[in-house]
Order: C-alpha cells, then structure tokens, then sequence
C-alpha cells in the first residue's frame, strides 16, 4: 500500500513492557512520507511526528463497557507512549461509543499537541479529533493526569472503516510551542 504512494519503510522497535534485563521487542514496519522543506524553517519549528497503531480483529474485540485493548509501548518525542482502545466504550461513554486513551508511559512529563485521525479503506478521514495542547505528567502519576482518553466515534461508524478487519489509528504528535499556534 505504502510503496505504491512513494513512501519508505523502516523498522521501529516498540516495547511489550518496561525495560528490563529480559525485554522482548516486537519490530514494526511504518510508513514515512518524504519532507522537503522549501526555505529554512524558523527557530523553534516543531514538525508533527505521526504514529500508526493497528487494532487487528477490531469487530471482535470485546464490546462491554470498560473492558480495555491495550496496544504495545511505542516512543514518540523521546518518550513512550500507550494507545488503549475501549470497543465498547469506557464507563462514562455514551453508549455505541468507541473510547480511544493515550497514556505518557515516561518517568518525566511532557507538553504536547496532539490529534487521532482514522481513516476508511479509501483514505477518506472518518475520524478526526485534535486535542490542542495536553500536559502529560510521568507514568504512575498521584493525581492520575498521565493520558487522557475520549469518546472518538460510534462503533458502526469504525466497523465500517476497517481495512481488511484492521482499525488504524494514526496519533499525531508534537512538543508543544507556543510558537506552533
């Protein structure tokens, strides 16, 4: 799919779970589109850094309210991150309602703008949900403020998106600059 549009591959290793002496590390191939920038960009420029996560077998999923699919840790802006998906909503979603969470995994915080975009099989945008600027405090944080999660579309409405089964979430993320805005 990717190569037909001119873009390149390369491999990204994302962790199953904390680092530790006996990690395991799942490889996968993502898609990178070629930028050229015409000019020099201005001091403090931050460019969008675009992450896809894939939830395979998504009509299968569990569909309670509450009950979580977790994706493998992935690292974007020096920092790790995890995308959870509730099919069937978490508990305070209107019901039908698809939750999707995104959690800081880092011991350190991070300000970031940040967006979802899902897309059909012709790559037309189903869903696309911008957050704006986000403060995400480290992993295990006391007061609970390291992701943020939101009710992103109705289940039929990505059911009838999938790609071969798969739901394809992109996350698009950047440091937050008050110069960006």
């Amino acid at each position: 799919r990717f190569a037909s549009q001119g873009e390149e591959f390369f491999q990204v290793n994302h962790l199953k779970s904390p680092p530790s002496p006996s990690a395991s590390y799942k490889t996968v191939k993502m898609a990178v589109t070629q930028v050229v920038d015409v000019g020099t960009p201005p001091s403090g420029f931050q460019r969008w850094m675009p992450v896809e996560v894939d939830f395979h077998g998504f009509a299968e999923l569990p569909t309670e309210k509450g009950k979580e699919v977790e994706s493998p840790e992935f690292t974007c802006l020096e920092n790790r991150w995890c995308l959870d998906i509730y099919p069937g909503g978490d508990e305070t979603s209107a019901d039908g309602m698809v939750d999707i969470y995104l959690s800081n995994r880092s011991n350190g915080s991070i300000e970031i703008e940040y967006c979802f975009i899902i897309r059909d099989s012709s790559n037309k945008e189903v869903v696309y949900y911008d957050f704006g600027s986000q403060l995400f405090a480290p992993k295990d944080d006391a007061d609970d403020n390291d992701g943020v999660g939101v009710d992103v579309a109705k289940r039929s409405t990505l059911v009838k998106a999938l790609v071969n089964g798969t739901l394809t979430t992109e996350v698009r993320m950047r440091k937050y600059d008050q110069t960006n805005t």
